[in-house]
């Protein structure tokens, strides 16, 4: 679709046209192509978030025992 590409590859420069009712920026955003790399992108953030707290809850229990090691052995 040439809007898309518009909008995603080369750019576009008439803004006045481009946000009317039914043309290009919101025909682009309600295309299917946009919907799925928006889903997409939401689940790669969801992913990331976990990957964060997943490592929070590792390196909060290797500091546990790294505490521990410290105070038996001294």
């Amino acid at each position: 679709n040439p809007t898309d590409a518009t909008l995603s590859v080369t750019g576009f420069h008439d803004w006045k046209h481009e946000i009317d009712c039914g043309k290009g920026l919101n025909k682009h955003a309600a295309s299917k192509e946009h919907l799925t790399c928006e889903a997409t992108w939401r689940e790669k953030e969801k992913l990331v978030h976990i990957r964060k707290e997943i490592s929070i809850l590792i390196n909060t229990e290797q500091l546990q025992r790294n505490k521990y090691d410290v105070l038996c052995c001294y």
